[in-house]
């Protein structure tokens, strides 16, 4: 992988899954790496760089992002926007997600339930079984630098909203705001 320091390739993303190192390339494969660094396994998916500019650098509508909460791990590469990957702990390769929400970013993993925000949205996956949508919320404005964290009965979103910060309370369960506290400029 070259980079000509103008930005133009994303990097990988790392996290630890049942006691070994996952690994998203950002551009096509996904591996898994044992405690002593041997390398256990590796997929690949369909990297569509269909945003490739004259000059060979890429444009991607994500940043590429791996979360794991030691059992489920829930991969949106930067290179593979129509679909989110699934590791479940039975899996023996990755599962492609392509419904609702399968665009966003996903933010965190815990107790097979992932949330994703893309956009002006924020998606909850059930992931066992086959994934299915537990709710989405469709917001009014476009979300940047999110971030978010499950927690007992709900999540916790942050994003920038414009040039403000907003933090928004979710029920886990059905999606519904509980609380939001949005914060002004310096």
């Amino acid at each position: 992988m070259w980079d000509d320091g103008s930005g133009s390739l994303t990097s990988p993303a790392l996290c630890l899954h049942a006691g070994r190192v996952l690994i998203l390339s950002n551009t096509g494969i996904l591996a898994r790496v044992s405690a002593n660094g041997a390398v256990e396994r590796i997929w690949v998916y369909p990297s569509n760089n269909v945003n490739e500019r004259m000059n060979g650098g890429r444009e991607n509508s994500r940043s590429g992002e791996l979360r794991s909460d030691g059992r489920w791990a829930v991969a949106t590469p930067a290179d593979g926007d129509g679909f989110t990957l699934i590791l479940g702990p039975e899996d023996g390769e990755p599962r492609r997600y392509t419904g609702d929400g399968c665009r966003g970013e996903v933010l965190d993993v815990v107790n097979a339930v992932a949330v994703l925000v893309g956009g002006k949205q924020i998606t909850c996956l059930d992931l066992a079984g086959p994934p299915t949508l537990r709710w989405q919320r469709q917001g009014k404005d476009i979300m940047t630098n999110a971030c978010a964290a499950i927690g007992a009965g709900r999540v916790l979103v942050g994003a920038l909203v414009d040039t403000r910060e907003r933090l928004t309370l979710l029920d886990l369960k059905t999606g519904d705001e509980l609380s939001q506290k949005g914060l002004s400029p310096p």
